[in-house]
């Protein structure tokens, strides 16, 4: 978050301070204390209640274009913070920006939490986006293989495990390590109307973007 403030525009909470369990005066777990910005959430102002993630239909096309010229710009910004590695990022002893652990994703967390699978085993960033991905196609098949209610028949079992592993097999034939030589960019997997705040219901600009624990690099 202190990259996005110092190198982009997108509105983020400025942090004070942050910790683990063992730092925390109260003995709640880990913290983070940041700045509060008023404002409204963009799904509960758009978001149509009676069905899941969709968009009311009645939203003025104005509306929508001014919204999303605003993340597309933030959008742009984000992409032009390049890395070299695919990773989380860290910060150095002099302050900057280190990418130096593999991806936390939002999609390893959910299998994690709804699964019980632990699919994150590197220990290491990725270098190449060939080995990123395969990477990602074998946390698809421990899933798989892992979860005891991941399937529903033995079919069902034979479709699933023969997808992923042509999946995975077609990975060389299209990404090659030529991509990687383009760096990775900052990915958010948590960008979303929820964690978007605008400055009230008729004036919709971006006040603050939330919720930035699931941002590494990635492929771009």
């Amino acid at each position: 978050m202190r990259l996005l403030r110092e190198k982009t525009t997108i509105p983020v909470p400025k942090v004070h301070g942050w910790g683990f369990s063992d730092v925390n005066p109260f003995g709640l777990g880990p913290f983070i204390i940041m700045d509060y910005i008023e404002g409204h959430p963009l799904g509960t102002l758009w978001e149509d209640p009676n069905q899941d993630r969709l968009l009311r239909p009645n939203i003025d096309e104005q509306d929508l274009r001014k919204v999303y010229r605003q993340i597309s710009r933030h959008l742009l910004e984000l992409s032009r913070l390049q890395f070299t590695e695919i990773g989380s990022l860290d910060i150095g002893d002099d302050g900057t920006p280190l990418v130096r652990r593999p991806p936390l994703t939002l999609k390893m967390q959910e299998i994690e939490a709804h699964g019980g699978v632990k699919v994150g085993d590197s220990k290491t960033p990725f270098s190449s986006w060939t080995e990123y991905f395969t990477y990602v196609a074998d946390q698809d098949l421990k899933h798989l293989n892992e979860q005891p209610n991941s399937v529903d028949d033995a079919q069902d079992a034979r479709d699933k495990f023969v997808f992923r592993r042509l999946f995975r097999d077609a990975i060389p034939s299209f990404v090659s390590n030529e991509h990687g030589k383009e760096g990775s960019r900052l990915l958010n997997d948590d960008f979303r109307f929820g964690n978007i705040l605008v400055k009230s219901q008729t004036d919709l600009s971006i006040v603050a973007v939330l919720d930035w624990e699931w941002t590494y690099t990635a492929p771009y």
